[in-house]
């Protein structure tokens, strides 16, 4: 088990492609959430999600102004946070592909 923790924040602002893309990401590793908690302090609303992957446990946050993140194992929240960007810029390639299609 690696003990060295880290968070990363995948994006300033919480968006549903990218909520999306880290869902279907924590999916294909195993993921299962066993806690949920969402909340609203002033104009900020807050969601949290705990995930185990194996025996590791990852935190995920979307939180206004700040954006959506993850907290975790250094080696495993990396490895997310790869394969996020990579579906991300995968997602950006094929939308910018079909609005050329569309204005051919």
């Amino acid at each position: 088990m690696n003990s060295k923790k880290s968070g990363i924040i995948l994006a300033p602002e919480y968006d549903n492609d990218l909520f999306e893309v880290l869902s279907n990401t924590l999916k294909s590793e195993g993921a299962k959430i066993f806690s949920k908690d969402w909340g609203v302090g002033g104009s900020q609303e807050v969601s949290t999600w705990d995930v185990k992957i194996n025996e590791e446990t990852i935190n995920v946050e979307a939180e206004t102004y700040i954006g959506l993140s993850i907290r975790g194992p250094n080696t495993l929240i990396e490895r997310i946070a790869q394969k996020v960007k990579h579906q991300m810029e995968l997602l950006a390639r094929e939308s910018a592909e079909s609005k050329v299609r569309l204005t051919s």
